[in-house]
């Protein structure tokens, strides 16, 4: 008895241990695996949550650094821009003042990026569900980008399986910026001459929205990981597009906030094709 009692006392000091470094901030921490089952089971229970906790940190941290990044690239350009009108350098005019304020349009739609994923991490993010029409949005996002993505001879085309409406319960501006960012991304990332495809089915009580578009496609190994706030693909490439990491990110919050799910796979295509399922009555 008192040999085991030792043995359960020094196997407790050590977990004991294990569990103050972790709470200390140390997540590189392990507890012992002793060699009864429950106290094996206690100890690897610790060290998956320090595994855990030591990726959320490295998380945080990479997340703190680009966010940063992110908001000094557009206050470094409007910073420049007014320095060079001070200086005399740049003449006070329209064009000057436009291209500052497009600087300063940059920088608030990332802050409200930002805003809108910090409000879906904390809670679901705030969204007015309404009657709608699901053809007509998907019409209207189509619209918008025609002449875009035919000055970059790029097709886009929407099906619909032959409605000419379809009623539906969403925060239609929600939706509205889900497929926009969704757009822009397959216009971004799809070399000319090339197409991109929305289309619209109904299965059951969801609505299939898949957007698909022409190549180059995504690495079947970085296709789960698009999701991801500030995630990008190719660093210098994504931000010779102007592209922030946040658009599909900020689409699978919408996504998330009506219930619903959204998926990256490879495109019939040769692209790359977003499957995003809504259910047709979305509620709070």
């Amino acid at each position: 008895a008192w040999l085991i009692a030792r043995w359960g006392e020094r196997t407790a000091r050590e977990m004991v241990g294990a569990t103050d470094a972790i709470a200390a901030g140390d997540f590189a921490t392990r507890a012992s695996e002793a060699a009864i089952g429950e106290v094996t089971a206690v100890a690897q229970n610790i060290n998956r949550m320090a595994a855990t906790l030591g990726r959320l940190e490295t998380a945080r941290r990479r997340w703190l650094a680009e966010v940063s990044h992110e908001l000094r690239t557009p206050l470094a350009a409007i910073r420049g821009e007014l320095e060079a009108l001070v200086d005399g350098v740049r003449p006070l005019s329209m064009a000057a003042i436009a291209s500052v304020q497009e600087e300063a349009l940059s920088l608030g739609r990332l802050v409200e990026d930002l805003h809108f994923l910090a409000m879906a991490d904390l809670a679901r993010p705030p969204c007015r569900f309404e009657s709608g029409d699901a053809v007509a949005l998907c019409r209207d996002a189509a619209a918008r980008f025609a002449a875009q993505a035919a000055a970059r001879g790029i097709e886009v085309t929407v099906q619909t399986e032959g409605r000419a409406a379809f009623p539906v319960v969403w925060d239609s501006a929600r939706i509205a910026q889900l497929l926009a960012n969704a757009l822009t991304n397959s216009l971004r990332y799809t070399d000319a001459p090339g197409q991109v495809a929305l289309t619209l089915s109904v299965e059951g009580a969801h609505v299939q929205l898949l957007i698909d578009d022409s190549p180059p496609g995504v690495p079947a190994e970085a296709l789960g990981q698009l999701f991801e706030p500030l995630y990008r693909l190719e660093e210098a490439r994504d931000r010779a597009h102007g592209g922030s990491g946040l658009g599909l990110a900020v689409s699978d919050a919408i996504v998330r906030a009506h219930g619903g799910t959204i998926a990256a796979e490879p495109s019939p295509l040769g692209g790359l094709r977003l499957r995003i399922r809504l259910p047709i009555e979305a509620r709070p």
